[in-house]
């Protein structure tokens, strides 16, 4: 009980008055719709960086490696033998597309202009 009014008692600290500047500067820094609109422009930069490599041609590659082991009949002989049997397969594929009907061009100019236009929205 006693220490319960020594803490009432206690000079209360009023809370750092902030000027205008400070407001607005606070409101600024964390307004959430300029942060999702920041992260807009983020997103439609990689978008209109990412319609420049589809330019690029595609390559895929793939490498298959096995080894089986197991005894077999040799028929010549009629015994069995232990065979090991090492297989492997090696696969590169590419693409590239020589004319889309401008699809890349049109898709190229148009991310460019989803970037700009969110760029003047922040």
């Amino acid at each position: 009980m006693c220490l319960l009014l020594m803490i009432s008692f206690k000079p209360l600290q009023a809370q750092k008055s902030w000027s205008l500047e400070e407001c607005i500067t606070y409101a600024l820094e964390n307004n959430l719709q300029i942060k999702r609109q920041e992260l807009s422009v983020q997103y439609n930069q990689n978008n209109h960086n990412q319609s420049y490599f589809n330019t690029l041609p595609n390559m895929n590659g793939q490498l298959n490696f096995g080894h089986n082991a197991g005894k077999t009949i040799d028929y010549s002989t009629l015994e069995y033998i232990n065979e090991t049997y090492w297989a492997g397969t090696m696969a590169l594929n590419s693409s590239v597309t020589l004319f889309g009907g401008f699809q890349i061009i049109n898709n190229i100019m148009k991310t460019k202009y989803d970037f700009l236009r969110s760029q003047s929205d922040l």
